[in-house]
Formats: structure tokens, sequence, C-alpha cells
């Protein structure tokens, strides 16, 4: 019973790409300019996706959309222009307009490289300081009540 559930879900997940291609592929077909950018400014995320082993794609995902934030005000502009393959070429032919969308896909890079780091970092120094908010607490308590409360030995001693 699991395998035919998880053969139907296969063969849906199969069906709802074709569906996608049969969709996007005319549609890419019908506007060569825009399809022809947006490969040329995606590579970076098409790489981050290859090269992602996580299931989920989570670091693809950070990298295509920061690439892609990077690469719109391009589309923007090569629709200001017309649309047409010379306006294309004028765009991908200008080295500012590649570092401008590989600079989005770099902060990807950056967030998934670095966030990490910075949340652990962070996460160690609020505990060191939850371990010395408690040892001060226990100072406290043997200070007011005696060694007894600390002593392990004492406490087995009384029962």
């Amino acid at each position: 019973m699991a395998k035919k559930d998880s053969a139907d879900k296969k063969g849906k997940k199969k069906a709802s790409g074709m569906a996608l291609i049969l969709v996007f592929a005319p549609l890419a077909l019908l506007f060569i300019p825009y399809t022809l950018l947006l490969v040329c400014g995606m590579l970076p995320s098409i790489v981050a996706f290859i090269a992602d082993r996580e299931r989920q794609k989570l670091t693809a995902l950070t990298v295509g959309s920061l690439n892609f934030a990077a690469t719109m005000p391009l589309l923007v502009s090569l629709w200001a222009k017309g649309g047409d393959m010379d306006s294309v070429s004028h765009i991908l032919s200008n080295p500012i307009n590649w570092l401008l969308m590989f600079c989005g896909a770099g902060a990807g890079w950056v967030l998934v490289l670095i966030v990490p780091q910075l949340i652990t970092g962070v996460i160690i120094l609020r505990e060191k300081r939850r371990l010395i908010d408690i040892r001060r607490r226990q100072q406290e308590l043997v200070d007011e009540w005696g060694q007894e409360v600390s002593d392990a030995e004492a406490r087995a001693r009384s029962f």
C-alpha cells in the first residue's frame, strides 16, 4: 500500500513537471529575448541548483532569489527597450550588467555561508550568558541556605 502511494506521488510529480514544460516551453520560444537574458543571468542559480544536494534545495532557493532580484532590473530595461534581440545583445555585452547579475548570486552565497555561522555564534553567546546567570543564582542559594544545598554527598546522607 505504501509503495502504491509513493508511486502515485511520483506519477503526479512527473505529470505536474510535464505540464510546466508544456506551458513554459512555448512561452520561452515566444519571448526568446527575455528567455535568453534570464538563462544567461540565472546561470549561477542553475549551478547552485545542480550543486545543492539537499532535498529541499534551500541553497538554490536563496541564491536563486537574490540572483533573480539582481536580474530583474535588466529584464525591465529590456522590456522598456522593446524586447528585441538587439537590445538583449546590447545588455549582455555590457560587463557591468554581468557583474550586477552575478553579485546578486554572490549575495545569496554570502547569506548561505555566513548566516548559519552567525546564528550559531549568537546562540553560543546566549547560552554562555545563561550559564553565568545559573551559576550566579546557585551561589546566591548557597550563600542563603548554606553549602549543604550544593553538596551531593550531604543530600545523599540526609535520605
